[in-house]
């Protein structure tokens, strides 16, 4: 019997998803105050080093004895191809730019610089050619999704959770949110949830994984309500129309969208009476 290898490129890109998915929705350290440069270290970091530990792993040949082979273009795919460009095409700009550093850095704006571009490329490469997708994994990050909901929910509605709002004026308690800060930061991330949870509550295959996904899809729609944001209901809105036309092929996921539209009106029914039973008048509502 061969005896399986304990560290693997696979295991590595294990760790990497967990990282993102587990433990950079949830980092924090000193509360709102430096939370945009915490994250931002935090992804960078993580993102490189998954990208170099899975590459050197294959190209030593750690967990394979046959050594990974020149990449050649037609092995590319056109994703592949296309973030490729345009991290060569940021490069450039960003060398030719008058403010160098900061366009490196992104730390003119919010950490959108060259850097973080590379991390991204980084991300998308350790996951997309040596990660394996599990429902699992995706489990978990829904049930960050849960939590981070609640709290949000909870800070909604006056509960300082956990401090984070310590220090902040009454203005700005209004305008950041569980641990992502920001409620346009917090809402993007909470469509993002959303729309998984629902995707995956018509499509799973495991009728106890369902169930999770209804209710993940309960708390985070929750959430949304509580950002008051904008564009998260019009990603929400596209999200709908998207699952309504890929469900209608089959009647199963279909029946599961019609419940998942109950599901929403419940959910927002639950939102507005802990709204009127315990809410800060003073608050905007959503």
């Amino acid at each position: 019997m061969k005896k399986q290898k304990i560290i693997s490129a696979e295991n590595a890109a294990d760790l990497g998803v967990f990282a993102l998915l587990a433990i950079y929705p949830l980092i924090i350290t000193d509360r709102y105050f430096n939370l945009t440069l915490t994250k931002y270290i935090f992804f960078t970091v993580t993102s490189a080093f998954f990208f170099a530990l899975c590459l050197i792993i294959k190209i030593y040949g750690i967990d394979n004895h046959c050594v990974i082979k020149k990449p050649e273009l037609s092995n590319f795919s056109l994703t592949d191809i296309f973030i490729t460009l345009f991290t060569l095409i940021a490069t450039i700009s960003c060398f030719s730019s008058e403010h160098v550093i900061a366009s490196i850095s992104g730390g003119a704006g919010r950490r959108m610089g060259l850097i973080m571009i590379f991390s991204l490329f980084f991300a998308y490469m350790f996951i997309s050619k040596f990660y394996r997708i599990k429902e699992n994994d995706f489990m978990l990050f829904g049930a960050v999704s849960i939590f981070m909901s609640f709290v949000a929910l909870l800070q909604y509605n006056g509960v300082n959770v956990f401090s984070l709002q310590d220090g902040l004026s009454d203005w700005d308690k209004y305008r950041f949110l569980s641990f992502s800060g920001n409620i346009n930061i917090f809402s993007s991330f909470i469509c993002i949830a959303l729309s998984l949870s629902m995707y995956m509550f018509c499509f799973s295959e495991k009728k106890k994984n369902t169930v999770f996904w209804n209710v993940a899809s309960f708390v985070t729609f929750i959430a949304l309500l509580a950002a008051i944001s904008d564009s998260a209901y019009l990603g929400l809105a596209a999200a709908m129309v998207a699952l309504g036309i890929i469900t209608a092929k089959e009647k199963k996921t279909f029946q599961r969208f019609m419940i998942l539209i109950i599901t929403l009106f419940v959910s927002a029914g639950l939102f507005s009476l802990i709204w009127k039973l315990f809410g800060d008048p003073e608050r905007p509502g959503s």
